[in-house]
């Protein structure tokens, strides 16, 4: 019986050998790898640096349609203080909520942009926290205001943020953004006949994420918001155009030089 068993072992064995093709099985050895790993390193550098340049190519056109945007404080949310002129927003708990009851008002800590847009292309820039929770992008006229507010696509918000140490784009399902290093500086463009709305990491010249396919119909306003648990909040400051250029085109006579 027992020769029997290993008859009928070997047997399948063999069966099983001969049924498998071996002719696509490849070994490398450490040195290939090693190699390969080198050439693949190197195209995703040259791929890298190629795309800052393309992503650099792209923000001086959209600078083109620069925007002078400003909080508007008349629909700055609880804690919320906005300050220079419109171009900085700061979260502060030691601030009373209002109490003036304004339909235009949020009441929670958003605030929308003064200058909204019904056509053509606009590009500002926001400086914003590494400690904050943040949004940043626009929204259209008509969102809700008050009660339990989702920041989505689908409720007429489009707009990137960071809650924690996580970044992502506001649309269902969330979609996480694996932002290495983390930005400082975010630029966000609006094409209205389009339908996009985009945002770049301004000082690593990077795309972020892009809202496509829209068929935008009624006004649409910058739109953020801010939170924070630190003792000291990092502020949102809208950034003047004007040093962003000079930054650029030093950069750029620089390279010449």
């Amino acid at each position: 019986m027992a020769d029997l068993l290993d008859s009928q072992t070997l047997q399948g064995l063999s069966t099983l050998s001969d049924s498998k093709d071996w002719s696509q099985i490849r070994v490398y050895s450490d040195v290939y790898v090693q190699t390969l790993r080198r050439a693949m390193s190197h195209l995703v550098n040259t791929f890298q640096a190629e795309l800052k340049t393309l992503t650099n190519t792209e923000l001086t056109r959209m600078r083109q349609y620069k925007e002078s945007v400003t909080f508007d404080q008349t629909t700055a949310g609880c804690y919320l203080v906005v300050s220079e002129f419109g171009k900085r927003l700061k979260y502060s708990k030691t601030v009373s909520p209002s109490l003036y009851v304004d339909s235009d008002r949020f009441d929670c800590p958003m605030v929308l942009g003064t200058k909204g847009f019904t056509s053509g292309r606009h590009y500002w820039e926001v400086q914003v926290g590494l400690r904050n929770e943040w949004d940043v992008g626009v929204a259209k006229e008509t969102v809700a205001r008050s009660g339990r507010i989702v920041v989505k696509r689908e409720n007429g918000f489009f707009a990137i943020g960071k809650k924690g140490a996580e970044y992502k784009a506001q649309c269902t399902p969330y979609t996480v953004l694996n932002l290495s290093p983390r930005p400082r500086k975010v630029g966000v463009y609006v094409d209205y006949k389009e339908g996009r709305v985009s945002f770049y990491d301004v000082n690593e010249k990077l795309h972020i994420y892009s809202f496509t396919g829209e068929s935008f119909t009624e006004k649409l306003l910058p739109y953020f918001y801010l939170y924070s648990w630190a003792k000291k909040s990092e502020p949102l400051v809208i950034t003047s155009m004007e040093t962003s250029l000079l930054t650029h085109f030093g950069t750029f006579t620089q390279a010449k030089e």
